[in-house]
């Protein structure tokens, strides 16, 4: 069974940012509880690396969150038309 990576780290961030494409979903999500950003394990996230002005919840149902090339999150609606891969752990 495995799951949307988990970026909990900076060490975990260079991994990814090396080896992904330029928009990546990773395993984080708001969608129980909207600005309460857990992984899928349920913990809640204690680090963040957001791009300048997210989360924001754009089209008001922004609640998975996706990689950018060079490390920087950005939270996504679950059938944007913006291009993603993910990391399976």
């Amino acid at each position: 069974d495995g799951h949307l990576a988990w970026v909990k780290d900076e060490e975990t961030l260079a991994v990814l940012t090396e080896l992904a494409g330029p928009y990546i979903l990773i395993g984080a999500s708001d969608e129980e509880v909207e600005d309460l950003w857990k992984w899928t394990d349920g913990e809640k996230l204690t680090w963040f690396n957001w791009d300048r002005g997210e989360p924001n919840n754009g089209s008001r149902f922004e609640h998975y969150m996706q990689m950018r090339a060079g490390g920087k999150w950005n939270d996504l609606r679950m059938n944007s038309p913006t291009p993603v891969g993910f990391f399976v752990q």
